[in-house]
């Protein structure tokens, strides 16, 4: 075999390397894709209810693990606390996808968008536990976030050994 060969089978390797990259990333991007239709239909689950079961609108819950309900105390409509909880899941969707994407681009980027994916999480326990009303625990985590992301935007000083120079 001579030497002349050796390129050719480089850079088929390096094709087919590549092409299994696209595939990889497009099945990704279909199931973002996928993950964002669905965390936007979810959104229409209240309305469906209620087109479905009239009555629904008539059903009053206390969902919440440390909040009573102060404007009436049959609590908070059913069909509005579904609508509440589905928006929350759509904004928890779109950061995990959006930190997904970045993560294809840049470690920081990713860093930051998985920062306000959890953020977004914490938001959607609080509407479970008190209803949003620990605005004080919101600022620290605001305050912490925008701090850490400060942080990311400092530059790097990248330091190495030199072991040899020959």
């Amino acid at each position: 075999m001579s030497n002349r060969h050796l390129p050719v089978i480089q850079v088929e390797i390096q094709r087919t390397h590549r092409h299994r990259h696209h595939q990889a990333s497009t099945t990704k991007m279909k199931a973002n894709i996928i993950l964002l239709i669905i965390g936007h239909a979810q959104t229409e689950i209240a309305e469906l209810l209620l087109r479905v079961r009239p009555s629904l609108a008539k059903v009053y819950i206390q969902p919440f693990i440390n909040y009573t309900w102060p404007h009436d105390e049959r609590g908070v409509s059913l069909i509005w606390w579904v609508k509440y909880c589905s928006d929350d899941l759509l904004w928890v969707i779109t950061y995990f996808v959006l930190a997904r994407v970045a993560a294809l681009y840049s470690f920081r980027l990713f860093c930051i968008t998985a920062l306000w994916f959890i953020y977004h999480l914490f938001d959607s326990f609080m509407l479970w536990y008190d209803y949003r009303t620990s605005h004080w625990l919101y600022w620290v985590l605001v305050a912490g976030i925008a701090t850490t992301i400060a942080f990311m935007f400092l530059p790097e000083k990248k330091t190495g050994r030199i072991i040899s120079m020959k």
